[in-house]
């Protein structure tokens, strides 16, 4: 019998692994650990309810599974203007240029999942068994694909891999909408990519595929689920604008070419492009959002919706040194994340190195090594026994921004602080937890205030009572029917749009 399924369920989708600033806040985390938000999550363990899924899936699965679709090298010469004069060195990185076009979003590797042909009825009785029933929709029945494909980092030619989720019985519709599902936190390495697990990979695709998208779920960089594996060490540029933003554009090219090339699967319309995340995921959402016209301006995205995102990774770092949370724990991958991406800085000038967690020499290795159980904080209850008088001083004065290189990279990943310019006009559904421990949510309304100064049209609510996990969970109903709504170019409510509210009942948004 196959083992575990994970992620086939709602709340996994958002929350196999709580992102934000790199912690989880449930007990199946395989991130850096953090103190539990207080309340219960409305949700039971999806490990412990699905019993019933590993024989129904089995059930699903194709008779046999197909050898490797050969590489059908689709023509990839897409009508677009040049990129902009974008110098996307910064924080003292040597100069290097973007890619063309030409050179990356190719398949490298399209074979279809052992999770695939997986019906509505499946789907609705396996959420039925989470007790979650809202979400309206499920229709249609999906094939589930692994996909290898280029990208850059850096300038420099990877490779990165994924799942396609598409949905098999959709008549005369013309090219499907492409959802990109960018997913929460898994781990920072090979082994903790969604695409390496039959279950967990397949499982976010086919949930969001049912819905009527053509899904494509890019792993992101330094996760490859399958094929060759990372360089030895390798830590995924977590929570990094840059490689995060063209990867998953990437993936997107990658997947339309290839359906392009096969006539026996729908085609994705580039036109009707909509981003969905949650968490970790959720920052991606608009950083994606952002880079896109620069990188892939023959993408058009129509609609975004990001659960529970942490966008302004400055102000969350200040208030992770300040005050003792769950952002304080999470703030420490991201900055050994950041580090490892860069190539720049001494991790002991701002985490500690010695008793009881040898912060700075442990966690680099822990990270790179699999998903982490979070051991290196086993007895750290303070500030102190994690960051530095350095940085803790800078945020107290108030000049974190200025302590070189560290405010840099925290400030190109916070979306009005990053050098990358907004050209897009998007609309934004962005949903937050008023009792959430982890990204700190008054810190995030803050933000959206500001992106509304500067121009984004974001509608933004504050999910009364819930924490990190519990507000992933509740609204993805809702961000199904605000995304349809989008797509079919209804009318947006004025009201909602860069409205500051009150906390909200999100449980029951219609």
């Amino acid at each position: 019998m196959l083992h575990k399924i994970i992620l086939t369920t709602t709340a996994a989708l958002f929350l196999a692994a709580c992102a934000g600033s790199g912690s989880q806040n449930h007990e199946d985390s395989q991130d850096l650990p953090t103190p539990r938000d207080t309340g219960e999550d409305p949700l039971p363990s999806p490990v412990d309810i699905l019993d019933i899924a590993s024989d129904a899936i089995l059930d699903t699965a194709p008779d046999a599974i197909p050898e490797t679709v050969p590489d059908m090298a689709p023509d990839k010469t897409p009508d677009t203007e040049p990129l902009p004069p974008i110098e996307p060195a910064v924080c003292g990185l040597k100069p290097y240029e973007w890619l063309g076009p030409d050179q990356v979003g190719e398949t490298l590797h399209w074979e279809e999942s052992v999770m695939t042909n997986v019906t509505p009825e499946f789907i609705k009785e396996t959420l039925g068994q989470a007790g979650y029933d809202k979400l309206e929709g499920i229709e249609h029945t999906v094939r589930n694909f692994k996909l290898r494909y280029t990208t850059q980092d850096k300038g420099a030619p990877i490779e990165a891999t994924g799942m396609v989720g598409i949905p098999i019985d959709v008549e005369d519709a013309g090219p499907l909408p492409v959802l990109l599902w960018l997913h929460p936190t898994m781990g920072f390495s090979d082994a903790c990519a969604p695409s390496a697990d039959p279950l967990a990979g397949p499982g976010q695709t086919s949930i969001l595929s049912s819905l009527g998208y053509i899904t494509v779920a890019p792993d992101y960089i330094g996760m490859l689920g399958f094929g060759e594996p990372s360089p030895e060490g390798s830590i995924h540029p977590y929570l990094i604008a840059e490689p995060t933003a063209l990867a998953s554009l990437d993936a997107v090219r990658a997947a339309l070419a290839y359906l392009a090339a096969d006539p026996d699967l729908p085609d994705g319309d580039p036109n009707r492009i909509v981003l969905w995340g949650g968490s970790q995921g959720g920052h991606a959402c608009f950083v994606t959002e952002r880079y896109q016209p620069h990188y892939a301006p023959e993408l058009d995205i129509v609609a975004v919706a990001a659960a529970i995102p942490v966008t302004d990774h400055l102000a969350q770092a200040e208030y992770g040194l300040l005050n003792w949370s769950d952002t304080t724990l999470g703030l420490a991958g991201t900055l050994v994340a950041m580090q490892a991406w860069y190539g720049i800085g001494d991790l002991t000038d701002i985490l500690t190195d010695e008793e009881p967690g040898f912060i700075a020499s442990t966690a680099p290795v822990v990270m790179a090594g699999g998903c982490s159980d979070g051991a290196i904080f086993d007895g750290v209850d303070s500030l102190e026994g994690i960051y530095t008088e350095t940085i803790r001083k800078a945020a107290a004065d108030g000049t974190l921004r200025d302590l070189d290189p560290w405010g840099c990279f925290l400030a190109e990943s916070s979306v009005d602080r990053m050098q990358i310019p907004r050209i897009s006009d998007a609309p934004f559904l962005a949903t937050f937890g008023e009792n959430d421990n982890l990204v700190q949510t008054s810190v995030e309304l803050a933000a959206m205030a500001r992106y509304c100064a500067e121009g984004y049209e974001i509608e933004y609510l504050n999910c009364a009572g819930l924490n990190h996990v519990q507000a992933g969970v509740s609204t993805l109903h809702y961000m199904h029917k605000w995304t349809t709504a989008r797509l079919a170019g209804e009318d947006w409510p004025g009201a909602a749009i860069c409205s500051s509210q009150e906390p909200v009942d999100c449980d029951i948004l219609n």
